[in-house]
């Protein structure tokens, strides 16, 4: 399958999208998909040959599942290359557009159980909820 691509615009300097992105306290604020759904755990340490591992999940636990692989690449403020441990690809992209906005990209190799547009709409919600973290917090 093709790669997908889903971007958001945000008001906040490079800086805090880069930290907000990074650190994994930040991550469980809003690496969820579902209303009623949680980031229980985040590990990410950003280096390359780093491993990351985010647990979403529903709130009670009964039913969740595991976003773990490996960090490829890194370039501070502007990539991050990574591959999932089923071999799929994921690029995040930070493209400084001013002081205050920064334009986020991020590309992603589907797989194969889910059609093309449901993932796609999965990272779209991830990412709404990622922009409203960032720009909501201070």
């Amino acid at each position: 399958m093709e790669t997908v691509k889903s971007e958001i615009r945000l008001l906040a300097p490079v800086e805090k999208v880069w930290t907000y992105f990074s650190e994994p306290h930040h991550v469980q604020k809003w690496f969820f998909a579902i209303k009623d759904w949680r980031c229980a755990r985040a590990l990410n340490e950003l280096r390359a040959g780093g491993n990351f591992s985010y647990r979403m999940e529903n709130k009670d636990g009964s039913h969740g599942y595991d976003f773990v692989g490996t960090i490829d690449s890194v370039i501070p403020m502007e990539k991050i290359l990574s591959t999932l441990d089923d071999g799929r690809n994921l690029e995040f992209h930070f493209e400084k557009k001013d002081d205050t906005t920064t334009h986020f990209i991020m590309f992603f190799d589907p797989e194969t159980k889910n059609t093309r547009e449901s993932q796609k709409r999965f990272w779209d919600i991830v990412l709404s909820n990622f922009e409203k973290y960032v720009e909501n917090s201070r």
